[in-house]
């Protein structure tokens, strides 16, 4: 039985670069379910809401069908991946995917995707009613970054993630490590070594400088792959 994904919330989610556009995919007829819900209301089919892609930038070839079947558990539909190879990484694959689901199948991909810790990737999901659009990038050295993207592309960072990295910079600057904050740099600082640093360098980790810096090279070796279309069900 087709899983309905969860929404992501305002401030979890974000927009999307302004290069997806809302137009109807070719092929696709809107509301179309098959599988064991075939049957099941309107409501249910009008949840094929929102687009995406995904860019899984470097990945060993033996983890690509886990790939795909990990995709394809969370969209309803099988999942085929035009692969090549990653001339930023030899031996690695690289590979894209357009996507049409549910709300929220963006961060229910990257937690699939993730768990493996093998994979570099971004996904992106446009805004819907309701919700923001969002990107997460994830790399095995950095984890998973996420943030809301405005209509232009711009990442748009919340008030309390701003205040929070206030009060790391400020904290740092006066050399306390007590109480929550100290707890936060002790459970983050090996992975993030700028958190409880300053307050630029916690303003470039909220707007994903690092994992932009290690993706780069891997996103520019990949310019002029094909990409494949999916139409999630359900």
């Amino acid at each position: 039985m087709l899983v309905h994904i969860p929404a992501v919330g305002h401030n979890e989610s974000r927009k999307i670069a302004s290069t997806l556009t809302i137009s109807t995919v070719p092929g696709f007829r809107a509301g179309e379910v098959v599988g064991e819900d075939a049957s099941s209301s309107a409501a249910g089919r009008s949840s094929v809401s929102v687009r995406g892609v995904l860019h899984v930038h470097c990945a060993p070839p033996a983890l690509c069908p886990h790939i795909e079947w990990a995709v394809a558990g969370v969209l309803g539909v099988p999942v085929s991946m035009p692969w090549v190879d990653q001339p930023a990484s030899p031996g690695a694959m690289r590979g894209e995917l357009e996507w049409a689901g549910h709300r929220g199948a963006a961060g229910a991909i990257t937690s699939a995707l993730a768990s493996w810790n093998l994979v570099r990737f971004e996904i992106s999901e446009e805004a819907s009613p309701g919700c923001d659009a969002v990107r997460y990038c994830h790399t095995p050295a950095l984890g998973t970054f996420c943030a809301v993207i405005a209509a232009n592309g711009d990442v748009m960072i919340p008030e309390n993630r701003l205040r929070a990295a206030m009060a790391l910079a400020a904290s740092a600057a006066s050399g306390r490590a007590d109480g929550k904050l100290g707890s936060l740099r002790d459970v983050h600082g090996p992975r993030h070594p700028a958190l409880g640093g300053s307050l630029e360098a916690e303003i470039s980790l909220l707007l994903g400088e690092p994992w932009d810096a290690e993706l780069e090279p891997f996103r520019r070796a990949g310019d002029g792959a094909p990409v494949r279309w999916l139409n999630a069900t359900g």
